[in-house]
């Protein structure tokens, strides 16, 4: 697939072999996605990590209410491309003061940059000001959900380039 290859190349997330690696979404959505278009509902972007992570993920949500209003909710595959992922640590709920903090100590930012982002408090400028330091995603260690360790992502704005994969995890987990 030469279309593939392209899109591709020079993936630092991909395996040994050159090839993407399978990423998972765990999500509350009622319905299969496709496209990961806007924001969750916490406005911090979409999150992909290990199955075992998107299964803490959805563990998770089906914790956060009344049990008569539980959802099971959705693994979402997905092969994910980026060039320049910025380490950055597991900032669990990724409130923006916190995250701009980090990124002004790591010198991504500079401290005046980092207080408009505390004070605009929208993920698109976060967003913005990491593609503008040259990074396309985030990368941190997941201390959280499912596979602590483990790598996770986070989408970095409409130039992160992330597909669904059709998989035999995809869909709604059984109960």
């Amino acid at each position: 697939m030469p279309g593939f290859r392209a899109w591709n190349d020079g993936n630092v997330l991909a395996d040994h072999d050159g090839l993407p690696r399978i990423w998972f979404h765990g999500s509350d959505a009622e319905a299969d996605f496709n496209v990961f278009a806007s924001w969750d509902e916490a406005g911090r972007g979409f999150h992909f990590s290990t199955l075992a992570s998107a299964h803490g993920r959805l563990a998770i949500i089906n914790r956060m209410g009344p049990p008569d209003e539980r959802l099971i909710g959705r693994l979402i595959p997905a092969v994910a491309r980026a060039r320049n992922p910025l380490r950055l640590r597991d900032h669990h709920a990724w409130r923006i003061d916190s995250v701009a903090e980090e990124l002004a100590s790591l010198g991504v930012v500079t401290p005046a940059v980092a207080e408009s982002l505390q004070t605009d408090g929208e993920a698109a400028s976060l967003f913005a000001a990491l593609e503008m330091a040259g990074h396309d995603a985030v990368v941190y260690a997941n201390a959280v959900e499912g596979d602590p360790g483990a790598d996770s992502l986070m989408a970095c704005g409409v130039a992160w380039a992330v597909t669904t994969h059709p998989g035999p995890n995809s869909g709604a987990p059984s109960r």
